[in-house]
């Protein structure tokens, strides 16, 4: 998703617009490896002690995960809200790149909860045994994201807003997938 975007915001927009996606990828890689450890280790137990049909320590480790995830997510929503420059200025260095930049990581941060929501649920719903569903969720999620994209960048004029914005769209569509 991130590379489509990269190549529509270059083509719709200017080929400097393009510089806002690489400068997010500290940000999507921190999310990802986040949910890495947290979610990904208790999808592990989760299937472990669904093996051994032990089926209170499930729901207390699905439980202790969604909870984890939700605070990193809310912390993450917070610096995008009330303090975006700090992780903006970190990634780039750049004057004549921090605004578009900043238009592409600002949704980002606050829409953490999102991306840890579709990582979660991709690997829960993957070892409750529907990985094909998961598959079929996150390649409607690019289609959609694809197509949020031109739509949000030219009709509505959002700029390099709008592609960040069409991720979190196509997320929200493959979680709702998903669930």
């Amino acid at each position: 998703g991130n590379i489509v975007d990269g190549v529509i915001v270059s083509h719709l927009i200017d080929y400097n617009a393009m510089s806002a996606t690489p400068l997010s990828k500290p940000i999507i890689q921190a999310n990802f490896t986040f949910y890495q450890l947290i979610g990904l280790g208790a999808s592990i137990l989760v299937a472990k002690a669904l093996g051994e049909n032990a089926k209170g320590r499930v729901s207390s480790l699905f439980t202790l995960t969604i909870v984890v995830l939700l605070i990193y997510g809310l912390a993450e929503t917070a610096i995008g809200v009330f303090c975006p420059d700090l992780i903006v200025n970190m990634v780039c260095k750049d004057v004549a790149l921090k605004e578009y930049a900043s238009q592409y990581i600002v949704p980002l941060l606050i829409g953490t909860p999102v991306f840890l929501a579709v990582y979660f649920l991709g690997g829960f719903t993957a070892i409750d045994g529907a990985p094909k569903l998961v598959s079929r969720a996150m390649v409607i999620d690019n289609v959609v994201n694809l197509c949020v994209d031109v739509t949000l960048i030219k009709v509505f004029g959002l700029g390099v807003m709008g592609s960040s914005i069409a991720t979190l769209i196509g997320h929200a569509v493959a979680i709702g997938i998903m669930l």
